[in-house]
């Protein structure tokens, strides 16, 4: 799985594996315009502000 959020590619870690149920809790995110943290496969974690995100893609 991999998300494209505002142009930019995000491969999330191993913990991320359900697509279905990353689109929900993405979705409720983006309408409680929520600060997450994900973590990355590479082990870096990223910040995103649903708030201020325009386009998001989840791909396999």
């Amino acid at each position: 799985m991999w998300l494209t959020i505002d142009g930019e590619r995000y491969d999330p870690s191993g913990a991320y594996v359900d697509l279905e149920a990353e689109r929900a809790r993405i979705a409720q995110a983006l309408f409680r315009c929520e600060v997450e943290q994900l973590h990355l496969a590479d082990g870096r974690r990223v910040l995103v502000n649903w708030r201020s995100v325009r386009l998001v893609h989840i791909g396999e």
